[in-house]
């Protein structure tokens, strides 16, 4: 009588038993990855975990709306936390020698008269004004103010509104951005260079492009004369001296 065997079937039982937990080893691992993939990416970036929806909704909360932004920079007309940082032609104005002996100088007695007419004009202007408002401190006159020239710097007309509300700011400059969107926060602004005559003039201007380094370039701009702007687009009515004075 034959005996027939089918092969490996003398395979020991361990060997199968191996392949057969390796098998079910891979069919984990592959349903693992699955599963993995199917799940959002948790972010571990430290660097990443500051800048979240929620902290960006808390931080506009306290800071409050900005009207426009500048190179990333809110203008606001609120208490600065941090010293304003002046331009450094500034510090060097304030660290000038002294001057020396003035009475030693000789000044042209057409110059001397010059100074004492526009000396009494003012009084002249200034006396009826001061005189209307005494004793009346919970009165508040109507201010206006011009800024011919605002070189991208609003500093003290934001500090000015914020001293007398009650103040109108007229500012002109021949670069309309970023003046435009700077002195539009509080007042008006036009697009012009204002001289003494109408036409086409070559001024020193403060480009754009030349935000950060502050330096002056000559370029030609439109010119509007001053007493024009003054009388016939603002509409004031202003005293001025005429030239026979000078």
């Amino acid at each position: 009588m034959y005996r027939y065997e089918l092969l490996g079937g003398n395979e020991p039982r361990s060997r199968k038993f191996f392949f057969f937990f390796v098998l079910i080893i891979l069919v984990l691992f592959g349903l693992s990855l699955q599963y993995s993939n199917d799940k959002e990416p948790v972010k571990m970036c430290p660097d990443r975990l500051e800048v979240v929806p929620q902290v960006l909704e808390q931080n506009t909360e306290q800071v409050g709306k900005v009207w426009d932004t500048m190179d990333g920079e809110g203008y606001q007309f609120e208490k600065e936390k941090a010293p304003i940082v002046l331009d450094e032609r500034f510090n060097k104005l304030n660290n000038l020698p002294a001057c020396g002996n003035l009475a030693a100088v000789e000044i042209k007695k057409e110059v001397f008269d010059k100074m004492e007419t526009v000396k009494k004009e003012f009084l002249k202007c200034i006396v009826p004004i001061v005189n209307k408002w005494k004793g009346k401190p919970k009165e508040k006159e109507e201010n206006t103010l011009l800024t011919l020239g605002i070189g991208h710097d609003t500093i003290a007309e934001e500090k000015f509104n914020r001293t007398l509300p009650n103040t109108k700011f007229y500012g002109a400059d021949p670069i309309i951005e970023p003046n435009r969107q700077m002195y539009s926060a509080f007042g008006k602004f036009f697009p012009f260079a204002i001289g003494r005559e109408p036409g086409f003039t070559k001024f020193r201007v403060l480009p754009n492009q030349n935000q950060k380094t502050r330096a002056y370039v000559f370029q030609d701009v439109t010119t509007i004369p001053f007493l024009y702007f003054v009388n016939e687009i603002l509409k004031l009515k202003v005293r001025l001296f005429s030239q026979n004075n000078f």
